[in-house]
């Protein structure tokens, strides 16, 4: 995984090490926007992560 830049980096790291494999760089995008209090909307196939997004979600619920 690349490091987020700035402060969320730390939460983003944490969340990512919960996963056996690397987070592509769209995910690492939504993350950031997500960790900045930003929504997003994400269009990728069937099959390509975008689960992981709303797991980070309720991650960053569940953190506050």
């Amino acid at each position: 995984m690349r490091p987020a830049a700035g402060p969320e980096a730390e939460s983003i790291a944490r969340f990512a090490a919960r996963y056996p494999f690397p987070l592509d760089e769209y995910q690492l995008q939504a993350l950031r926007a997500l960790d900045a209090g930003r929504s997003v909307l994400v269009a990728a196939p069937t099959g390509s992560g975008k689960t992981v997004l709303a797991d980070f979600g309720i991650y960053l619920a569940r953190e506050q």
